[in-house]
């Protein structure tokens, strides 16, 4: 597309945009959706979806118990409705999706699945969210990791285009995914806390204002964890997987520019 167009439908949609906002009607809310405690079976699951007309922004997964757990992916049910998935491991103790929603003028949201991960030490498995669509500036706004064989030591948003899944500890592979989003003036940043260094320590960091937390991950090299999740103060939450080793909780934050 020339940059004329573009030009013309961004101040188009983002007058639209405007008008929508000064009626109150189309204010920007993102909330959590918690799926139930899966059992403690091998690849047991926990589901959870977003209420129709919400986009899912974000799907992390938590283990209250066990840092055996085989992370998130992204399916779809019958009705076309977007399913964030927790899969618990072998030998964990159960686990929970979370799924962020927004509620925001505008936006689509598309999932990008990352290349596979083979090896440990590898240059692991990235996802890359296109610049735009549609015109508009696409932005990463939450990142996901799974892997059949656990072992997941996180994955990383990067701005402004693209997440970033580690692979230091599996074996046979895994993949990471980016929920890419986009809406007229949309800008997202990442802010980062770094938890202590014992077993269910946790690392929580929020968005500051006029910014909204759309998506919430867990990262540190070599060294497991129980997972990542919004909690209802809307502050990224990691929590510590094992003894001796901090872990960083990293936070997604969005706005308009406008």
């Amino acid at each position: 597309m020339n940059r004329l167009y573009c030009a013309i439908l961004v101040l188009a949609v983002a007058e639209l945009t405007t008008l929508c906002t000064a009626d109150g009607v189309c204010s920007r809310i993102c909330t959590t959706v918690v799926g139930t405690l899966s059992d403690q079976n091998d690849d047991s699951t926990s589901e959870v979806s977003c209420p129709v007309g919400e986009e899912m922004t974000d799907c992390t997964s938590f283990s209250p118990g066990s840092s055996e757990r085989d992370g998130e992916l992204f399916t779809h049910a019958g009705n076309g409705i977007r399913v964030c998935v927790a899969r618990n491991g072998r030998g964990g103790e159960g686990v929970r999706a979370y799924a962020r929603c927004c509620n925001w003028p505008r936006m689509t949201c598309e999932v990008v699945n990352g290349n596979r991960s083979s090896s440990p030490d590898d240059a692991g498995s990235m996802a890359i969210c296109p610049a735009q669509k549609n015109c508009l500036d696409v932005f990463p706004t939450g990142c996901s990791i799974r892997s059949p064989w656990k072992g997941l030591t996180g994955v990383k948003p990067f701005m402004p285009n693209y997440c970033h899944g580690y692979n230091e500890l599996v074996d046979r592979g895994l993949w990471a995914a980016a929920v890419c989003c986009s809406a007229p003036s949309l800008n997202c940043n990442t802010k980062s806390a770094l938890s202590g260094s014992a077993k269910g320590d946790k690392a929580t960091i929020g968005c500051g204002p006029d910014w909204i937390l759309t998506g919430c991950s867990v990262r540190n090299p070599r060294h497991t964890t129980l997972g990542a999740y919004i909690d209802d103060d809307d502050n990224c939450v990691a929590v510590n997987g094992a003894d001796g080793k901090a872990i960083w909780a990293i936070a997604v934050c969005c706005k308009d520019t406008y």
